[in-house]
């Protein structure tokens, strides 16, 4: 999977081509990616102190809303799981804490349902969905597939053209 810049941060990008980003298969669906994003040196900040990795997470977070060519099949199967993963995690503590409060001998051994749920929700996002990132300035599509970049990188430099109409050949 290829990575693939398609705008600035802050604001609302509809990502050009009619091909889908997770199976590059052609698409006429979209769905909409609301969320906030944060320079790379604010992480850092976790090591020294957590209110000032907060605080600094909270100062430069910058919102997005992206709409992006996405199967809704394939959408929805990564839904699909993300609410399965985060029920089995969520079982896997309530059967510990029941167990232990019950007096039932090795009642940490249900938190293994929970770290079950944790790696089917982290495998489940790093295989079925894509990730959006910031760079500077420029918000990065990530875990896309290579047709879309494709498309993508041929549907922003179209709208280049278009939006600077001076830059083309110049007849004499």
């Amino acid at each position: 999977m290829a990575a693939v810049v398609i705008g600035h941060v802050g604001g609302e990008i509809a990502v050009p081509g009619e091909v889908c980003v997770k199976t590059g298969i052609r698409t006429r669906e979209f769905v909409v990616l609301r969320g906030s994003t944060t320079p790379p040196w604010v992480n850092v900040l976790i090591v020294f102190t957590v209110i000032g990795w907060l605080w600094a997470s909270s100062m430069a977070a910058r919102r997005y809303r992206v709409e992006v060519p996405f199967l809704h099949r394939h959408w929805d199967r990564w839904r699909r799981i993300r609410r399965t993963a985060v029920l089995v995690a969520l079982i896997g503590v309530i059967l510990a804490c029941w167990a232990s409060v019950a007096g039932i001998p090795h009642s940490a051994a249900f938190l293994s349902l929970t770290v079950g749920g944790i790696a089917l929700g982290i495998g489940n996002s790093l295989l079925n969905t894509v990730g959006l990132t910031q760079r500077g300035d420029l918000l990065l599509l990530t875990r896309v597939h290579p047709d879309a970049v494709v498309a993508i990188r041929a549907g922003l430099s179209a709208a280049r053209r278009v939006s600077q109409p001076g830059t083309g050949a110049r007849s004499t």
